[in-house]
């Protein structure tokens, strides 16, 4: 028989993520735009710290967000994030394999481009 009802694999977190994130968070699959940090300088423009940047959340508590940052740039670290044309992308996007901690306000306004479904979530490496 064909699965249409496909269950959303469950997001694998550290002892230490598990400690500080919620697993099951309502944002869980979200796609959103937020202010990422940058990991280093930016010689083009080395005042800049950060920039609104597509993530995925992975997990949340009610201050900070978990998330997987997409890129428009390919790397060793980063995957086709497949669903990139579907919430609202303009170009091939890629997903990085590392995660980071947002800040997260619950009451703030969010910029919010979709969500993944359930297929789409399992597809992710």
């Amino acid at each position: 028989s064909v699965l249409t009802n496909v269950e959303r694999r469950r997001v694998l977190l550290t002892p230490l993520e598990l400690s500080r994130f919620d697993a099951d968070h309502p944002l869980l699959g979200a796609v959103l735009v937020l202010d990422v940090s940058f990991d280093g300088l930016d010689s083009a423009q080395p005042e800049a710290t950060s920039k609104d940047r597509p993530v995925l959340v992975v997990a949340g508590s009610s201050e900070e967000l978990l998330v997987r940052p997409i890129y428009s740039s390919q790397s060793s670290t980063r995957t086709i994030f497949q669903p990139w044309r579907r919430v609202g992308l303009d170009h091939v996007s890629f997903i990085d394999g590392s995660r980071m901690v947002v800040p997260y306000a619950p009451g703030g306004t969010l910029r919010h481009l979709g969500r993944l479904t359930a297929r789409e979530w399992n597809a992710l490496g």
